[in-house]
Formats: C-alpha cells, sequence, structure tokens
C-alpha cells in the first residue's frame, strides 16, 4: 500500500471528526463503533469464504476505515502508530524461529509455540486466558485444545479423540436410561461431546467454527430449495409427514451441495 494512500485515509478520517466533520462521526464512541466492527469483520469472512477477490478487497478497507477510525478517535488513550509497533513488536517475539534462532520448524509446532509465549507474555495463571465471552463456546473449546496441545496434554492421535468420542456418546446414553432425567446431567454429557467433537475438528486440521458456519449455510439452502420444491407441488409443509419430506429433502440435496 502507497504510504500516500493511507495518509489520505487518515486525512479524511481526520476530516469528519474535525469541528466542521460530520455530525453522525462525531457522535460514535467505543460502544457504539462494536456492532459496525463485527458486521464487517464477518462480511471479510464471507468474502473470503466465496474467494471473491472484488469483494475481498472492498472488506479489507472497510476494516482498516475502522482500524483508523478508531485509532484516531482515541488517540489521547492511545495511536496507530503505538498499534503498529505493538504488533510488529509481538509478531517478532512470537517468531522466534525466523527472527532469533533461526530454526526450521513444523507448522503444527509453531501454533504450539505461539501458544506458549503467548501465555508467557501475559504472566496467564490460567489456560483459559484472554477467552473472551463473546466467543462462541465452540471456538473457546477449539482454541482450549490448542492451548492443550501446546502442554502436550492431548490425545496422541484422530483415533483416539474417536474412542473418547464414543465413550462421552455412552455416558449421554446411560444418562438418557435412568428413569428420573436430570437435566444438568444431560446438559453436561452434551457438553462434553461437543468438546471432544472441537477437538475432533483440530487434530484433521479443521476450524469446528468455520465448519458449522458452512454446514449452517448449507442446511439453510437445501431447505430453502426443499420448500420451494413443496410449495411448487402445491403442498403445505407443516402437513406433511417425516416420509414424504425426506423424499422432498433428498431431491433437495441432490440438486444443492
Amino acid at each position: 500500500m502507497e504510504s500516500s494512500e493511507f495518509d489520505s485515509l487518515i486525512k479524511m478520517v481526520d476530516r469528519l471528526l474535525s469541528k466542521d466533520g460530520c455530525r453522525w462521526d462525531k457522535s460514535q464512541n467505543l460502544l457504539s463503533l462494536r456492532g459496525f466492527v463485527l458486521e464487517e469483520a464477518l462480511e471479510l469472512v464471507d468474502a473470503l469464504e466465496r474467494k471473491d477477490i472484488a469483494a475481498i478487497e472492498e472488506e479489507l478497507g472497510d476494516i482498516l476505515y475502522h482500524i483508523v477510525f478508531i485509532s484516531r478517535l482515541t488517540q489521547k488513550k492511545g495511536s496507530l502508530e503505538r498499534a503498529i509497533k505493538g504488533i510488529t513488536e509481538k509478531l517478532i517475539n512470537r517468531h522466534p524461529h525466523i527472527f532469533r534462532k533461526k530454526k526450521r520448524m513444523k507448522s503444527g509446532d509453531v501454533v504450539k509455540e505461539w501458544e506458549r509465549i503467548k501465555i508467557r507474555e501475559k504472566k496467564a495463571d490460567s489456560i483459559g486466558y484472554g477467552l473472551l465471552p463473546t466467543f462462541t463456546a465452540l471456538l473457546s473449546a477449539y482454541k482450549l485444545g490448542i492451548r492443550s496441545e501446546s502442554f502436550n496434554f492431548d490425545w496422541e492421535n484422530v483415533s483416539q479423540v474417536f474412542g473418547k468420542l464414543s465413550e462421552e456418546i455412552e455416558e449421554l446414553k446411560a444418562e438418557l436410561r435412568k428413569k428420573r432425567k436430570n437435566k444438568k446431567a444431560i446438559e453436561s454429557e452434551i457438553g462434553d461431546i461437543l468438546f471432544v467433537i472441537a477437538n475432533i475438528a483440530r487434530h484433521l486440521g479443521v476450524n469446528p467454527e468455520i465448519a458449522l458456519m458452512g454446514t449452517n449455510k448449507k442446511f439453510v439452502r437445501r431447505f430453502d430449495r426443499m420448500y420451494r420444491l413443496i410449495t411448487g407441488d402445491k403442498k403445505d409443509i407443516r402437513k406433511m409427514n417425516i416420509a414424504e419430506l425426506e423424499e422432498y429433502w433428498q431431491r433437495a440435496k441432490r440438486a444443492v451441495h
């Protein structure tokens, strides 16, 4: 990126926040910007999934605007320059195999080293350090697995994780066989199953959050197609039995991947 273009963006934001600037922009604060930042990040994720280069460039621009906007809004408490310096120092510190030791490392070992350094930097007294309440539970489970692995507290291979999954499923079935159902116990067993599934994904090199996002979108596409097929045949979906619905579902699956 040309420095002149970046400088122009900074000047434009300063103009918006100036005495004669935009009233709406000047009315924003750190809390009001949260929703916009989250929305832009999700739009970038969508563009990345679609591999739409034009959309990626547009969303990167939107996020860059918010980065500059927030930095200028808080320039008395911090600055973009300090943010850039901070991330540069952090990346150098967390890549000692590149900038200090100069040794080759496997991709998985890089991640382990990153997590160990991060916890040491923050002087964290818990493996759960930095897992924000805004993270989904599935994402937190995935990150906890990564951190556990960095301390060598992990299953040796994915087959062992599948074994643990079978064990947890049997424990849930045992709870369900009881005459007096304990909802808390059932909830706990389901949580254990989801935690293990997140770790199966990790062992297979898959982010479970991204995987589930994809499945949710796929379900919406297929359900909508099924619904259109049903209404096209002048039928009421609410009056159909499960066998009839399954037939339409299979037709939708064949049409929508």
